[in-house]
């Protein structure tokens, strides 16, 4: 399975995209941002470089990013559930839910304000689901991923 995901989920009815590409040191805050949104632990535990294990692809590893590929544990959330706190944001936030999460496959997709901020503009992060995370963190799928 080769996964080339380049955050083009979003776009507006011409066919732009929605989302830019994202700057390293942009990542740890706007992740840490999802994980107040959502509840999930996206950045406990790091790999030998100090990685996020959750962290697939090119995320934190490159100086930026088409979009962040974030691994979630399929045992400790659905995906349904996932959509449903991401949409229940959009809704508080006086947005329409289907403008900003959308699911496909194993991922349920986001767009996600840079550091929080929608002034900055907008990053896809597509969280991946996984029955088991020893499978995204090995480095051949890892590649996969990028």
């Amino acid at each position: 399975m080769y996964l080339k995901e380049g955050g083009n989920v979003f776009k507006d009815a011409k066919g732009q995209p929605l989302t830019q590409r994202i700057n390293k040191a942009d990542i740890p805050g706007t992740v840490a941002w999802l994980e107040k949104v959502t509840g999930l632990d996206l950045t406990e535990v790091k790999d030998l470089e100090g990685i996020p294990v959750k962290w697939l692809g090119s995320t934190g590893k490159k100086p930026d990013s088409g979009d962040l590929d974030l691994a979630v544990d399929a045992n400790e959330i659905t995906k349904a559930e996932l959509k449903g706190i991401l949409d229940d944001w959009a809704r508080q936030n006086r947005q329409d839910p289907k403008d900003w999460t959308k699911m496909s496959g194993d991922s349920v997709h986001f767009k996600t304000p840079i550091q929080g901020d929608v002034k900055r503009g907008f990053a896809q992060t597509d969280f991946m689901f996984l029955p088991n995370m020893e499978w995204g963190r090995s480095e051949e799928h890892t590649s996969e991923l990028q």
